[in-house]
Parts: C-alpha cells; sequence; structure tokens
C-alpha cells in the first residue's frame, strides 16, 4: 500500500499518521450490504450483480411483484449512488487537507469477502484490481506465527474462504484484476513493479514513479520488523517446506488449501 501510495494522483486515508490504512469505500459498502446481496445465479444476471434483499415490508402478499421490483431497483440505484457520494466527499476532504486536490485516484485493501469487490465494480465500472498472493502453506505458516492461532482446523477454513474469494475474482475479472506474487515481487521487484505500473497505465509507467515505489518498499520493510515473522524477507519464501513438518498438518494444509497451490501457479 505504502508503495502505490507514492504514485501521483493516488491517496491513501491515515498512513499519515497511523501504520495502517483507512477502507473507507469497504466500510461504506459494508453499510450497503445490510440492504443488499447477491443475487441467485440465473440465467438473466451475473452472480457477482446485486439486489435488494426482501424484507417484510415488501411482503408481496401486499405488494404486487412488479411494484416490489421497481422499488428495489430504485433504491439499489439510489443507494449505490449514496456511497459513491460518500466516498469521494471523503477523499476530496483528505486530499484538501494534505494539499493534494488534484489526486484523482484512491487506494484501499479490501477484505476477502466478493460483497465489497462487487459493489465497488458496480460504483467504479473503471476500477482495477491488484490481487497479492503468496503460496497458500506460507500463508498459514505466517499466520500461524504471527497470530499464534490455536485452532489451526479454524484459520484453514478462514484462509480457505479468503483464497476462494480471490480465485473467484481473478476468473470473473481477469482482464481487469492485475495478479500480484508476493515471490515475484521479493525475487524480482524491478520487473514486478514495471508490470504493474504498464496494468496501471501509461501515465504511471516513468522511472521516476519506479524508483519511488522501490525505496518506499525498502523503507517499509525497516519500519514494520513486526509484521516479520521469518528471520529474513527472502527466508520467508518457501518456509512451509521446513516447518510444517507435522505430516498430519500437512495433510490438513493439502485439505484446505492443497487446489488453490496449483491453481496459482504454485505447482503440486
Amino acid at each position: 500500500m505504502k508503495m502505490l501510495g507514492q504514485l501521483p494522483g493516488v491517496l491513501i486515508a491515515g498512513m499519515a499518521t497511523s501504520r495502517y490504512e483507512i477502507a473507507f469505500a469497504e466500510y461504506s459498502t459494508t453499510a450497503l450490504n445490510v440492504v443488499c446481496s447477491m443475487a441467485t445465479l440465473d440465467d438473466k444476471r451475473s452472480d457477482d450483480s446485486l439486489t435488494l434483499k426482501p424484507y417484510a415490508y415488501f411482503h408481496p402478499v401486499y405488494v404486487e411483484q412488479a411494484s416490489l421490483n421497481d422499488i428495489q431497483d430504485s433504491l439499489l440505484r439510489r443507494s449505490l449512488s449514496w456511497v459513491q457520494e460518500l466516498t469521494d466527499a471523503f477523499y476530496e476532504a483528505i486530499g484538501s487537507r494534505r494539499g493534494q486536490e488534484r489526486c484523482t485516484m484512491f487506494v484501499e485493501k479490501v477484505s476477502g469477502h466478493l460483497h465489497s469487490r462487487n459493489i465497488l465494480r458496480e460504483i467504479y465500472p473503471e476500477l482495477q484490481e491488484i490481487v497479492l498472493v503468496r503460496h497458500p502453506y506460507d500463508v498459514f505458516v505466517s499466520s500461524t506465527r504471527y497470530f499464534g492461532l490455536i485452532d489451526e482446523e479454524h484459520g484453514l477454513k478462514h484462509l480457505n474462504r479468503v483464497f476462494s474469494c480471490l480465485l473467484t475474482t481473478l476468473k470473473l475479472h481477469q482482464d481487469q484484476v492485475f495478479l500480484l506474487k508476493y515471490e515475484d515481487l521479493i525475487r524480482n521487484p524491478v520487473q514486478t513493479l514495471e508490470d504493474l505500473l504498464n496494468y496501471l497505465g501509461c501515465d504511471f509507467k516513468t522511472q521516476e514513479n519506479l524508483d519511488l515505489m522501490l525505496a518506499a518498499g525498502d523503507q517499509l520493510a525497516a519500519e514494520l520488523p513486526h509484521h516479520i515473522t521469518a528471520s529474513s524477507v527472502s527466508r520467508s519464501i518457501g518456509r512451509w517446506r521446513k516447518e510444517l513438518t507435522d505430516p498430519h498438518l500437512l495433510r490438513k494444509c493439502e485439505k484446505w488449501l492443497g487446489d488453490f497451490v496449483e491453481e496459482l501457479g504454485y505447482g503440486k
């Protein structure tokens, strides 16, 4: 996130005063999800479209179906407009306070839930998404060390849901998504960031921007030692081969995460 924040015209809320960013757009879409949900997959609508939940006061006994559809569509349009206005106003205020009124883009980290992504795509059709992945077994080992997980089965189920969401996003929006592998960023940062800047557009693909992002990456590694659970960044790659020594636990990883290892191109 900090590396992207170095790009001209880009805003990230929160990192100026905290080491964590503010995900304001996701907060707003979560609020919207109280009244909206993904539609049932059928012949007419895609599986990432939105529809309003049929609350009791729209009971079909009292409201004709045609009227119900009109009410739902109207509320949905207004709700999406409200979230966009709220989000845009927030970032305009952040830009004004920082003296960055010319910023035209904001970056947020979105959790592993489809509803936030789907709503944001409805609001911002030109949205660009960077999906950052890491070998699933390494994610599990690192999470266990960092969070001190006691219930390993619960942790694996959670990661299963997260990776399922990421793969669904990659499959549904493959032309709009940039797949960024943690391992590539560590082993070959220059080429990886050049590819990322190319994805973001010609306005960003400059040597100056590349140098800014590389410098920010070096600074971030020095500033956040509490996030590092391996002895070095390079040793964090493939650490599961040395640390997943329990055959029973390895079988659990294969059960919950094995399919993602192959689908993300990490081999068997």
